[in-house]
């Protein structure tokens, strides 16, 4: 006795754990009364994932009419996907529109799929490669992350594109900036209808190096993504600023000749010369650190000059005053 209630009892957990709720009364009315028809062979993504329950359904349907409605079969793609074979009744034999309509029955809930099709008769589609009828999906990232951009343009200078992912496929998206974590720099920025990040100021990398933005994709389906975007300024090599004096007298004032922004010219060949014509000092990736010395004895107080030079052949040249 007391195992047959055990097994009731498991019985009805069962029972009530399987019980599928209501699903949508999804019918076409009289399917004899429609003399055309088309074929679909499809899968469903409802919400992310493919639809693998007979009790998951789509409708079909045409000015708000249900003209068709399926679940997914037993059959498979070869990769797993069970196929819904979708029937499309219609009056007319061309130009209408079809739309659908997916029914997850795990969560009890109906979805707009984001597909049309124009109706054509005798059609037969998806037969090859199963027609994916899908509900739209938020883009999954927005690229890039970061820019770059050259201190002292124009304002409205192109900084970069934006693109965004869209795991329902490509999407017409519409990039703007919006308030949020990361938005305290939009007002430098504007984002015109070409997806293109530009810019409403002139950057001075001495004032500020980085800058942040927060960008909003929509794309125009629902479906947005907001994400904060960084640009970085760097300096101009052409614009070259470097001491004219040093006094190396150990005061840590001037000590040293120094380059604005020196790590701009880490490829440049830096050269010293006493004004006999004489090289005294020669290196790449100079570090700010000449102090008035040639082979570590004090140079004598006079005026020198120097050459900095890029591997492409543009040259900076002026003097340096050396005083102790």
């Amino acid at each position: 006795m007391n195992k047959f209630f055990i097994i009731l009892t498991v019985l009805l957990s069962t029972a009530h754990a399987t019980v599928w709720a209501a699903s949508p009364n999804w019918v076409v009315d009289d399917p004899n009364q429609y003399e055309h028809s088309m074929t679909i062979t499809s899968v469903l993504n409802i919400d992310g994932h493919i639809a693998d329950e007979a009790a998951d359904k789509v409708g079909a349907f045409i000015d708000g009419v249900c003209m068709g409605v399926a679940s997914p079969s037993n059959d498979l793609t070869s990769d797993g996907r069970h196929i819904v074979y979708l029937y499309v009744k219609s009056s007319q034999a061309a130009g209408k529109t079809v739309t659908f309509k997916l029914y997850d029955a795990s969560t009890d809930m109906e979805f707009d799929a984001i597909n049309t099709i124009a109706f054509h008769a005798n059609d037969v589609i998806g037969t090859d490669d199963p027609y994916l009828i899908t509900t739209n999906r938020n883009p999954t990232d927005i690229t890039p992350s970061s820019f770059t951009m050259m201190e002292g343009r124009a304002v409205n200078t192109k900084v970069g594109a934006f693109a965004a992912a869209d795991p329902d496929g490509q999407s017409d998206f519409v990039f703007t900036l919006t308030a949020g974590t990361g938005s305290d720099d939009n007002a430098s920025f504007t984002i015109t209808s070409d997806s293109l990040l530009r810019t409403a100021a002139v950057f001075d990398y001495q004032v500020k190096a980085l800058y942040q933005i927060r960008v909003k994709a929509d794309d125009g389906k629902g479906g947005t993504l907001e994400k904060a975007v960084e640009v970085y300024i760097i300096p101009d090599p052409n614009n070259f600023s470097s001491l004219n004096y040093i006094s190396p007298n150990g005061d840590d004032k001037n000590d040293v000749w120094t380059i604005r922004n020196v790590e701009v010219y880490k490829d440049f060949t830096v050269s010293i010369f006493n004004d006999a014509g004489n090289q005294i000092y020669s290196t790449t990736n100079y570090q700010n650190d000449w102090d008035g010395t040639y082979q570590g004895k004090d140079l004598p107080v006079g005026v020198y000059y120097f050459l900095v030079k890029s591997p492409e052949g543009s040259k900076f040249t002026g003097t340096i005053t050396l005083n102790r």
